[in-house]
């Protein structure tokens, strides 16, 4: 507050960094094979070793749950890592037929049901824990996704990318990358997942070629953000 020549108290008016506003992007659909396949024509492989390492540390949070679904399956990379215990059952859902058929033909296993279902096809409680993984940032209508994905089983494992990752993107008005509808910070995507789920606990990869990750803060720029998400707010 300051003092004007009246004497009257007049509120300062702060001058902000950056006064414009968040602006998401457009919800773009799937196109998770075609970038794959630009990977191998620049001579890279088909699967980045962060990613299969990402997916790994997924699956090392599972714990006694045999119903397993994934939404957004992709090629199927985690999908293929869980069903090494035979005692699971993965039903690997994906939008993209070409990303579906590939997983199929690439990395079949007795205990995987690779299907084309949208969230709202599956029954609620059918499962013992719904994993999705980089996902969310996709979608626009973000809580009518998480209140579905909530119903389905007792548990579930989210995962999105950290907006403060580093100073570009903490800073930027809209995701640099076009297909990312919008992105959070821990504590953004935290208080979230609070509003679905009674128990919610944060973890990231210290180093994201290790299939290793540790419990992580609401202030920190850790990324990607795996969520373990229990007990739904139904």
């Amino acid at each position: 507050m300051v003092m004007t020549s009246k004497g009257s108290l007049k509120k300062r008016i702060p001058i902000l960094e950056n006064p414009y506003p968040f602006l998401e992007n457009l919800e773009i659909g799937p196109e998770k094979t075609e970038i794959k396949e630009k990977h191998i024509r620049k001579g890279d492989g088909f699967e980045w070793p962060n990613i299969i390492a990402f997916n790994q540390t997924i699956v090392s949070l599972l714990k006694d749950e045999k119903r397993i679904l994934e939404i957004g399956s992709g090629t199927g990379c985690f999908a293929w890592h869980a069903a090494m215990d035979k005692s699971r059952l993965i039903v690997a859902s994906e939008i993209d037929i070409k990303a579906k058929e590939w997983a199929k033909q690439n990395r079949p296993a007795e205990n995987i049901q690779y299907v084309s279902k949208r969230l709202i096809d599956f029954e609620a409680d059918s499962f013992d824990i719904v994993v999705s993984i980089d996902v969310i940032e996709h979608v626009k209508d973000y809580p009518t996704f998480l209140k579905k994905l909530s119903s389905l089983a007792p548990k579930a494992i989210i995962t999105t990318p950290n907006k403060n990752r580093n100073e570009k993107d903490a800073k930027a008005n809209s995701p640099a990358y076009y297909q990312h509808f919008r992105e959070w910070t821990a504590g953004e995507f935290y208080w979230i997942l609070k509003v679905f789920f009674e128990r919610v606990s944060i973890y990231a990869m210290p180093n994201v070629y290790i299939p290793k990750c540790v419990p992580i803060n609401i202030t920190s720029c850790m990324t990607p953000i795996i969520a373990v998400c229990e007990k739904p707010r139904l």
